[in-house]
């Protein structure tokens, strides 16, 4: 897979539906192109900041690799409405969930949560978003001191990042519809 805008996240998140858990970790990852641990730990009724997502866990040990703050499409408050409303456990491990969408769907062994991170940042850099705030949406801190330690991206003041993402967001949506459709007219299902 190559990573742009239309490889691989239409029949992930239409697979991801009837996991609702999967699901909504994915949006997390289409909304925002965070990590795919990130994601697994992200808990909205501590991490939705009203128009910020912090994807620092609260319980995740701090490394050297951070995880940014973000600004928050609209497409997602219900769905972070709806997950504040009725948390869900977090799984330790995806890999099975993967392994058995990648058979169901056909998608070859490259197709890793990954995929998404990438996809994400491919699409938002093709989409002329400044790449101070990819960086600052991505978690990478730039080398310098100063860039490092004064210059970060915030959430509230990059436009282009939101309107990048929300774009993504819709077409990723778009895509989806249909492949759920098509897996539904295949008689198949998450317990395939």
């Amino acid at each position: 897979m190559d990573g742009s805008a239309g490889s691989v996240k239409p029949a992930r998140s239409a697979y991801a539906r009837h996991d609702w858990p999967v699901w909504r970790e994915l949006c997390i990852q289409i909304a925002t192109g965070c990590r795919p641990g990130a994601a697994m730990r992200f808990d909205p009724a501590q991490q939705w900041l009203g128009d910020v997502l912090d994807l620092q866990s609260r319980t995740k040990v701090r490394t050297n690799k951070r995880n940014p703050q973000l600004p928050v499409i609209e497409p997602l408050k219900p769905i972070l409405t709806g997950w504040v409303q009725l948390p869900q456990e977090q799984a330790a491990s995806r890999k099975t969930w993967w392994r058995k969408a990648r058979v169901v769907l056909g998608l070859p062994d490259e197709v890793i949560a990954y995929t998404i991170r990438l996809t994400v940042l491919n699409y938002l850099e093709d989409g002329g978003v400044p790449r101070k705030q990819i960086e600052g949406a991505a978690g990478h801190a730039a080398n310098g001191t100063t860039a490092r330690h004064y210059l970060h991206c915030d959430p509230r003041k990059a436009p282009k990042l939101e309107a990048a993402l929300t774009k993504f967001w819709g077409e990723a949506c778009r895509s989806s519809s249909s492949m759920k459709a098509a897996i539904t007219r295949m008689g198949l299902s998450s317990d395939t």
